[in-house]
């Protein structure tokens, strides 16, 4: 804590190319903040901005739906500049900041899909794998091995890599 009762967070020895990519993005989305209406200097939605980030919230979740702006514009709804009620857009910059905030949301989903395709995708190639092992274990006698090597050598290395790299395996046990 700071002399003043606030907290301080900061990073030191960090690559320099990725804070100056960083610094950025925060006045980026700072500069949107303020387009949008929400009160404040840049420097204060600098803050809110790099505190959501870091609390792993989306920045314009501190922007509440169009419509809630106080009746003398952004920023003086019912409870003040900086509080719900006082920091909706009131102007073209609503609809677009409302789906930018739901098009984040919705990247989060699709991540979060993406993810599990990958986790399946991996999880049926160990099956495929496990059951290509299961077939080929019963070729065991020398002269099954040498058809199985006949057939192999009429195709490709790139279509027979696995095959061919489990019988590598059974060979050197």
């Amino acid at each position: 804590m700071e002399s003043s009762g606030n907290g301080a967070l900061v990073g030191r020895e960090l690559p320099p190319a990725a804070v100056l990519t960083a610094d950025r993005h925060i006045s980026a989305i700072a500069r949107t903040l303020k387009a949008a209406g929400l009160a404040g200097t840049i420097t204060e939605l600098r803050v809110h901005a790099y505190l959501a980030l870091l609390s792993g919230k989306s920045p314009y979740d501190l922007l509440p739906p169009p419509g809630l702006a106080g009746p003398d514009g952004p920023g003086t709804g019912p409870d003040g500049p900086g509080r719900p009620g006082g920091m909706g857009p009131t102007h073209a910059l609503g609809p677009l900041l409302a789906e930018i905030r739901d098009g984040y949301r919705g990247m989060r989903a699709i991540r979060a899909s993406l993810r599990a395709s990958k986790r399946e995708a991996r999880r049926a190639a160990r099956a495929a794998r496990r059951s290509l092992e299961r077939e080929l274990a019963s070729y065991t006698s020398p002269g099954d091995l040498n058809d199985l090597d006949a057939i192999l050598e009429r195709h490709s290395e790139e279509e027979t890599a696995d095959i061919r790299l489990i019988l590598a395996a059974r060979r050197a046990a």
